[in-house]
C-alpha cells in the first residue's frame, strides 16, 4: 500500500491538499475502509494510517502544517515573575507541539525563518502616532534597561493627546501601578516578530506551500486598537500590536484574496481587533466574530466589558457567554459557587453558540481565508479563568476543556 501511495504521489496533476465536504484531506480519510471488527484489526489500520501519513508528509510539503516562533519573542519581558503573561507561555507550547505523543512530528514544519514586520505593515491597522510613541518608548527603555508599566505610557502620551486634539478635557487616569502589561527593552523586537510571524504565515498558506499554520509568538494582539488603548477601556490587556488584524490586512493585498474571516475564541472580547475591523475602508471584505464571557453589573466587570452586541454592517458578529461560576464577593478566597444563567453558560452552550451563530454566520460571509485568534484562557485551569489554588484574580470563568477547542477549530476548519 505504501508503494502505491509514493507512486501517486509522483504522478503529475495530483492534488494532495483537495478535501471532501467535511473537510477531510487524503490523510484524514487513509484506511478508513479497512475493517476494525478487532483489536488486532484496528491496530493494523491505525498503523497503516500513520504509514500513509508520513510518507504524504515527508514527499508534499504543503500537506503540513507550518509552525512559526522566534527566540525574539522571549525578550518581551515582564515586570514581576508572578504575571500571567511571560515567557514561559511559549516553551510550555512548543514543548508540547515537539512532544511526538502529541502530534506527528512529520505533519510540521517548523521554523523561525521570517522577518520582523515593517513600520507599513503595522501602519496597516494602527494609527501613525501610536507607532511612533512604541519606537519612542522603546528608545527610552533602552537607555536605562528598565521594564516599565506600559498602559499609564499609553494614556499619558497617545490618548492624552489624542483627546486634547479633539477639545476633550476629561480625565483619562495616569496609575503607574497599573503594570498588567509590561514594556521592556526586547517587547517592540517581540511585537515586531508577532506581526511578521503571522503575515508569513498568511503569504505561505495563500501560497499553497502550507496546509495551514500556527503562530506561536507573543506578546498577544487582540486588545490593542487602531491607537493601541480603547478610549473606555481600563488597561492594555498585555497588547502591544494587533497581530491578527495586521495578517488580516497582509491577506487582503494579495489578488486572490478578497475576503478574510477572523474569529477569535479567546475568554475575552477581542474589543482591539473588532475598532480595527469597524475602521475599516471596505467592509464587505471583513468579518469579525468573537465568542467571549461577559459579565458586567455595578460591582464588578469581566475585562473588557465590551462585545454585548452585533454590528451587522461591519459583519461584526460577538457571541457573550454568560459565566458558569462567580465568586462570592470581590477578592474573596475560597470555592467559587455556580451561576443560576447555567442554562446559558458552560461547554455545551459554547458548542451550541459555535453551532448556531459562527457556522453559519461563516458559510454566508464564505471567506477566502480564516484566521483563528486563539486564546486559550477560557479552559478550566488557565490562570485567566481559574478556580485552581484559590485563586482570586479572576471572578468568573467558563471552565472550558482542551478538546472544546479542538472541536471548535475542526468546525471551522470544515468551513475552509
Amino acid at each position: 500500500q505504501l508503494e502505491c501511495v509514493r507512486a501517486l504521489l509522483e504522478m503529475k496533476g495530483i492534488k494532495t491538499q483537495t478535501r471532501d465536504y467535511r473537510a477531510s484531506d487524503v490523510c484524514d480519510l487513509a484506511c478508513q475502509e479497512l475493517p476494525k471488527d478487532s483489536v488486532a484489526r484496528r491496530k493494523y489500520a491505525a498503523q497503516l494510517r500513520r504509514n500513509i501519513c508520513e510518507v504524504v508528509h515527508h514527499n508534499v510539503e504543503a500537506s503540513r502544517t507550518l509552525i512559526l516562533k522566534h527566540d525574539d519573542c522571549l525578550g518581551h519581558a515582564p515586570r514581576s515573575e508572578d504575571e500571567w503573561e511571560t515567557p514561559a507561555r511559549i516553551d510550555a507550547i512548543m514543548g508540547e507541539i515537539t512532544n511526538a505523543n502529541n502530534i506527528d512530528p512529520t505533519g510540521i514544519s517548523i521554523s523561525e525563518n521570517f522577518a520582523c514586520a515593517t513600520v507599513d505593515m503595522l501602519a496597516k491597522v494602527h494609527s501613525p502616532n501610536y507607532i511612533r510613541f512604541i519606537y519612542n518608548l522603546s528608545k527610552e527603555v533602552a537607555q536605562d534597561g528598565q521594564t516599565v508599566p506600559f498602559t499609564p505610557h499609553v494614556k499619558k502620551e497617545v490618548i492624552s493627546s489624542m483627546e486634547k486634539e479633539q477639545g476633550n478635557t476629561g480625565d483619562i487616569g495616569d496609575d503607574m501601578d497599573n503594570h498588567d502589561t509590561s514594556f521592556s527593552v526586547g517587547t517592540l523586537k517581540a511585537a515586531r516578530r508577532g506581526v511578521g510571524a503571522v503575515c508569513h504565515a498568511v503569504s505561505r498558506v495563500i501560497a499553497g506551500d502550507f496546509r495551514n499554520a500556527f503562530c506561536c509568538i507573543r506578546p498577544p494582539g487582540h486588545h490593542a486598537g487602531v491607537n493601541g488603548l480603547l478610549r473606555d477601556c481600563s488597561t492594555c490587556g498585555f497588547c502591544i500590536f494587533n497581530n491578527v488584524a495586521a495578517g488580516a490586512k497582509h491577506a487582503l493585498a494579495h489578488e486572490q484574496i478578497h475576503k478574510v474571516a477572523i474569529v477569535d475564541l479567546d475568554v475575552h472580547h477581542g474589543n482591539g481587533t473588532e475598532e480595527i475591523v469597524r475602521n475599516h475602508d471596505n467592509p464587505e471584505s471583513l468579518f469579525f466574530f468573537s465568542i467571549h464571557l461577559f459579565d458586567c453589573s455595578t460591582s464588578y466587570e469581566f475585562y473588557p466589558g465590551t462585545g454585548a452586541s452585533d454590528d451587522i454592517f461591519y459583519n461584526i458578529v460577538n457571541t457573550p457567554l454568560a459565566p458558569l461560576w462567580r465568586r462570592e464577593g470581590k477578592g474573596k478566597i475560597g470555592h467559587p459557587r455556580l451561576c443560576r444563567a447555567t442554562y446559558r453558560s458552560g461547554r455545551a452552550h459554547f458548542r451550541d453558540l459555535i453551532t448556531c451563530r459562527l457556522e453559519p454566520s461563516l458559510r454566508a460571509f464564505e471567506p477566502d481565508l480564516i484566521l483563528i485568534s486563539a486564546g486559550f484562557d477560557g479552559t478550566a485551569e488557565d490562570v485567566g479563568n481559574c478556580q485552581a489554588g484559590g485563586s482570586t484574580r479572576s471572578g468568573s470563568g467558563l471552565d472550558l476543556q482542551p478538546s472544546d477547542y479542538y472541536w471548535a477549530t475542526s468546525r471551522i476548519i470544515e468551513v475552509a
